[in-house]
This record gives structure tokens, C-alpha cells and sequence, in this order.
């Protein structure tokens, strides 16, 4: 794969790049859900934004990883081993945190009273965080890879993965309410309705358990 035009290329810097502008992209995303879902009362959105900052993190994680390894050139593949692990493990770490607390936010939000909201802005919003979590992947593919990045890039993908699959979830269960313009009606199928989101926010949170362990696997394997 071809190499970012600003790469130095000897050393390469791609790597530093690529995860620089992958933690940018949802520290600009995340506020916005934040402040639209508090807004617009829409749980899962700020759930989403939330999310958003954890990838942040990782990304971070992974940035902050890839400059150790560029700043310590001719590194002996133990220690950029052991470096690369750490940042992984870290990375798994944060993914459970966030789907633990999907997870709890659903539960919540399943059980809770319905309440009225302002679903055509969350629908909106959702999808900008949808267009955020597509750039940020097609980001993380951009540039040269190497093969000692493997863990590093997975767990990062891992992130941008969950939070795409999260926005959908929004766009589908807000779709959903307002089509049927009925959030504010106390009726069963108006319960149904806004139950959509924790429903599929649950099974979001549960591939991404399985997801932390398939890649804990993977890396004590390594």
C-alpha cells in the first residue's frame, strides 16, 4: 500500500499519521452526539457520543504507541512486541468499558418511561457520527502498513467498528420513532417503538464482548 504523501518514509511515519487523524475525527464527532442527545433527550445518541471519545482514547492509545516505536528507530522486535501489547490490551480494556456501559444504558433506557423526543435532530446527528465513524476507517486503511502493526490496527479498527454499528442503531431506532410519530403517545405500540434502540444497542454490546475476547485471544497467542 502506498505511503501518505507527508511520509518521511525513512523512517516511516505513516503509522504516526494515521492514528493522529483517527483520534481527531471523533473528538469533533462526540461532543456534537453529546450535546444534540441531551438536548433532543435522546439516550442512546449521548451513549453514542460517548462512545465516540472512548474510540478517541484508543486511537490515542494507538498514536501515542506508534510514536514510542518511530522514536525508538531500530526498536528490537521483543520490545516493540511488548510495546504493541500493552497499547492492545489497553485498547481491549476500553472496549469492554464501553460496551459495559451500552449495555447499561440500554437496560436502562429498555426499562424506563417513555418520553418524547426530537427525533428528527438525532436522525440527523446520527448520521454525522455514521459519515465520522466511515472516514475514520477509511483513515485507518490510508497509508503504509506493516506487519509488527497488527494488533495495534485491530484494536483500533475494533473501536470504529462498534461505534459504526452503534450509529446505525441510532439512525434506525430514531428513524423508526419518528416515522411513527408516536414517542409522545402512551400506547403499546408506542413502547414498542422507542424500544428499538436499547434492543439493538444490546446486541451491539454483545458482539463487542465477544469481539474483546476474540482479540484477547489473539494478542496473548502473538
Amino acid at each position: 500500500m502506498a505511503h501518505f504523501r507527508v511520509c518521511r518514509i525513512n523512517p516511516c511515519t505513516c503509522e504516526v499519521l494515521r492514528y493522529a487523524g483517527a483520534t481527531l475525527i471523533p473528538l469533533v464527532v462526540g461532543p456534537m452526539e453529546i450535546g444534540v442527545g441531551e438536548w433532543a433527550r435522546v439516550l442512546f445518541l449521548k451513549g453514542d457520543g460517548w462512545h465516540a471519545l472512548s474510540d478517541a482514547i484508543a486511537q490515542g492509545v494507538s498514536f501515542v504507541v506508534s510514536m514510542i516505536v518511530l522514536r525508538d528507530n531500530g526498536i528490537s522486535p521483543e520490545r516493540e512486541g511488548r510495546i504493541r501489547r500493552r497499547g492492545a490490551f489497553f485498547n481491549i480494556v476500553l472496549l469492554v468499558g464501553a460496551a459495559s456501559e451500552v449495555l447499561c444504558e440500554a437496560i436502562w433506557k429498555f426499562f424506563g418511561p417513555t418520553v418524547h423526543v426530537e427525533a428528527e435532530w438525532a436522525f440527523g446527528v446520527a448520521w454525522a457520527g455514521l459519515l465520522g465513524n466511515i472516514a475514520q476507517w477509511w483513515w485507518l486503511n490510508k497509508g503504509h502498513h506493516s506487519e509488527k502493526e497488527e494488533h495495534t490496527r485491530e484494536t483500533s479498527l475494533a473501536h470504529v467498528i462498534s461505534d459504526l454499528l452503534m450509529s446505525i442503531a441510532v439512525i434506525v431506532g430514531t428513524a423508526f420513532v419518528w416515522v411513527a410519530g408516536v414517542a409522545h403517545i402512551d400506547s403499546v405500540f408506542s413502547i414498542g417503538v422507542t424500544r428499538i434502540d436499547p434492543i439493538l444497542s444490546m446486541g451491539v454490546a454483545l458482539w463487542m464482548f465477544v469481539l474483546s475476547g476474540k482479540l484477547t485471544l489473539e494478542v496473548v497467542r502473538s
